[in-house]
Parts: structure tokens; sequence; C-alpha cells
């Protein structure tokens, strides 16, 4: 026969499986299953592949990528903090798209000096169009040089009709 575990050690035991118990019983409720999941930035209208939203990183660089008008489109760019460098919109995307055009800054797993940070845009895909997203990474009060490390990408907003 088995004896009991101690007392002191019952607790902890307990609540660690108590809480693995709940975040797998939660994950299952919730569709978290990697077969299920729909590729980023893939939220399709109905009977159409043109996503509502739309998430661009750094690795969509020079791509053409389509949203549903009325969809969102949120753009990440990552940086170092405490820098004075940020990613500066060089290119207005109004009127296709709609929204904050200074960025703002998201901390990643290092909040330290130097740490690595995203700077995060969103936008609302007001109007069917094609704009391009041009931005370059330098310090605000400097003026845009020609070495500075640059991004872009074309996003094409499609009228719902459309898609």
């Amino acid at each position: 026969m088995l004896s009991p575990l101690p007392r002191r050690l019952r607790g902890p035991l307990h609540s660690a499986t108590a809480l693995l118990g709940s975040a797998l019983v939660l994950a299952a409720a919730s569709g978290c299953r990697p077969d299920r999941t729909p590729p980023a930035g893939t939220l399709p209208v109905a009977g159409s592949s043109v996503p509502v939203r739309l998430m661009i990183t750094d690795r969509a660089a020079d791509e053409l990528l389509q949203v549903a008008q009325g969809g969102t489109v949120t753009l990440e760019l990552p940086l170092r903090s405490g820098t004075g460098y940020r990613w500066v919109l060089e290119t207005t995307p109004a009127p296709v798209l709609e929204g904050d055009l200074e960025g703002r800054f998201v901390p990643r797993s290092d909040p330290r000096p130097g740490g690595p940070i995203l700077q995060r845009w969103e936008f609302a895909a007001y109007a069917p169009g094609q704009v391009r997203l041009v931005l370059s990474l330098r310090r605000p009060w400097e003026p845009a040089a020609e070495g500075d490390r640059r991004f872009s990408v074309d996003v094409e907003v499609v009228s719902s009709s459309n898609s």
C-alpha cells in the first residue's frame, strides 16, 4: 500500500495539479487546437478569402496584402528600447486606411533599456483602394537619410461587394 504524501507536500502538488487540469479544460473549451487555428492574418469574410483582420510584421516586407473594407490592419515592427530610434511613417495611408500615424510601443519579454520591443499601428480599412506604407527606422528629430533602414508593404482594401 502506498503511503500518503506528507501534509507539507500535499498543498503545492494539489494546487499544481488543479491548475494544470483547469488550463487543459479551458483550452479544450475555447477550441484551442493547433489543427483548427487559422493562419495569422487570415480571418476571411464568409465565402471569401479576403481577411477582415490583417496582421503585418517585418516578414511581410515588399508584399501586397489584401484586407476587406471595414476590416482592421495591425502593423508591428521590432526595435530596441532606449535608443531614441523609432519607426517613422513616411507615407500617408489616408484615405484608404485611417488610424494611428505615430504607433505605440509594446514591451516584449525583456523590459530593460535596450531590450527588444515592438512598435504597433492600428488602422481601419476605410475605403477601397491600394496604399503603400513606407517606414524608416530613425530618430524622429533627425531628417530622413539615405542609409536609414526601411520597411514597405502594399495594402489593398477590397470593397465588400467585390470580395
